[in-house]
């Protein structure tokens, strides 16, 4: 399936949503990332679902690099 077509068919209505902040670090041993799980209540769910789904729609095309 194309991935536009992918994108559109996601059903984010019923998508379980998880918040996760990462941080890069960059030490003598290398790069390491950090990360945390943000708690979230219903109502911010459902306003990064509407979020999501407002940006979904005004994505016309996919690029390929």
């Amino acid at each position: 399936m194309p991935l536009l077509k992918s994108l559109q068919n996601f059903d984010v209505a019923n998508a379980t949503v998880q918040v996760w902040l990462y941080k890069k670090s960059n030490t003598p041993e290398g790069t390491r990332f950090t990360g945390r799980w943000i708690d979230t209540d219903t109502e911010l769910d459902q306003a990064l679902r509407k979020a999501i789904t407002d940006r979904r729609e005004s994505i016309l095309e996919v690029k390929r690099v």
